[in-house]
Formats: structure tokens, sequence, C-alpha cells
């Protein structure tokens, strides 16, 4: 038979359980040390169920963000399940904290813009299986899955490639999330790189390599020059921002 002071126990236990998940949100904020660079417009729920409103990453807007821990955090373990609703992102992710920030499971869809000297172009993203761990400086510090975008669909078809998306790995370098592809065309090779670079947005950065300069017909030429491209020793270069 249970003796009553070990259901009073028992209770007190359960009471405080309850207790500690019903706290408001904007309670627990107070004693949590937001990871650099990520800002929002108040909290909303529970320690169990929380909203972040229109958050931002070191001034790049993400959206609203909900957040439900594992049930390992009573032990002081942050781990749980992030959902980001946004205008332009969406995504879902299980993320722990280790020697740093571990994201897992990451899948995500994004519609991202951008110009290129007086030419606007834009495309969808999507992120499928992907795994990455920061620092706490939010540095990254390696990373896994695949990204797939149609952004570049235009360019292609300027040079006469078919208007394929790019399909491509995402890895660390240098401290941020990185994308590189290489994809070949009729004379040439197109190489590009696209770094997430917090406040900066992400940083794309695209070389046409030419086997022959001499040969480059001038509708090409003019299309460069038109697009920010300028020539150098490895070939045509340029730089761009894309936004969310």
């Amino acid at each position: 038979m249970i003796k009553s002071t070990h259901l009073v126990a028992i209770g007190a236990a359960v009471f405080l359980f309850f207790c500690l998940f019903l706290l408001p949100a904007a309670s627990v904020l107070n004693f949590v040390n937001m990871p650099a660079g990520f800002t929002h417009n108040g909290a909303a729920g529970s320690l169990w169920s929380m909203r972040l409103n229109n958050v931002a990453f070191r001034g790049t807007p993400v959206g609203n963000v909900y957040w439900s821990p594992n049930v390992g955090i009573i032990f002081g373990a942050l781990s749980g399940t992030v959902r980001i609703e946004g205008p332009t992102l969406n995504a879902s992710f299980d993320v722990s904290d280790g020697p740093g920030l571990i994201v897992e499971n990451l899948q995500a869809t994004a519609q991202l813009r951008g110009r290129m000297a007086s030419q606007e172009f834009s495309g969808g993203v999507r992120v499928v299986n992907a795994a990455a761990t920061f620092d706490r400086r939010s540095l990254c510090l390696s990373a896994s899955g695949e990204l797939r975008t149609n952004a570049f669909e235009d360019m292609f078809a300027a040079l006469g490639m078919a208007r394929n998306a790019v399909t491509a790995p995402l890895v660390c370098r240098d401290g941020f999330l990185t994308v590189d592809f290489v994809r070949p065309f009729s004379g040439g090779t197109l190489e590009a790189s696209a770094q997430l670079r917090h406040a900066n947005g992400v940083a794309l950065s695209v070389l046409l390599r030419f086997e022959n300069e001499a040969a480059i017909p001038e509708q090409i030429i003019g299309w460069l020059e038109s697009n920010g491209f300028s020539a150098s020793e490895e070939g045509w270069q340029t730089t761009s921002r894309l936004t969310f």
C-alpha cells in the first residue's frame, strides 16, 4: 500500500511538471540566451508549445517560428522540433544543443530573388534530408543533404543550355553553409557557388570558363555584360546577393 506521504510527493512532482511545461513562453525566454544573430517580436504559448513572432536572423526575415521540445528538456537537454512559416520560407527540422547547435532532418522550401546588374531573377529552392552543425557563433562546422533550385534556368537558356533545375550537396566553407555546382555547356563550363552569409543574405558568385574566348558569340558577350559579368584571367565572373 502506498503511504500518504508518497502520494503527496507524487502529486507535487506531477504538479511541478505541469507548471514547468505550462510556463508562459515570454517568461521562459527570460532565462534563455538566444543564439547570436537571432531577434524576434515577442512570444506566445508555453514552454511545451511556443511561437516566436517575426523572427529574423542577422537582419534576414525568417517568419514565425514554432517550437515543440522533447521530454529530455526536463533534464536540461535542449532538443525538440522547430517549424518555420514565413512568406517566402517554410521549413521543419529537429534541433539539439551539443558543442554548438545541431540541426537534423531539415526539410525546407524557399523563394529566392536577386539581381544581376539591371536584370532581376528569382527561383524556388528545396532542401531535402539536410543536417548541419553550428558553433556558438553560428558558424557552420559540418553539413549534409541536398539542395534543388530552378533559379538559374534563364542563365542556362541564354547560354544555350537546357533549362534544367540544379541539384547540389550542402557543405560548409569558411564558416558558412555553402552550395557549389558545375555545369558544362557548349564551349565552356559554368561554375557557381552560393553561401548563406547571414545579414548579407545568400552571396552568389558565378564564373563562366570558355574554351575559346575569341569564339564567344557577340550576343553572348552582350548578355554577359548586361548581367554584370566582367572578363578576367579565369573567365567571365559576377557576384550577386539573393534574399528570401
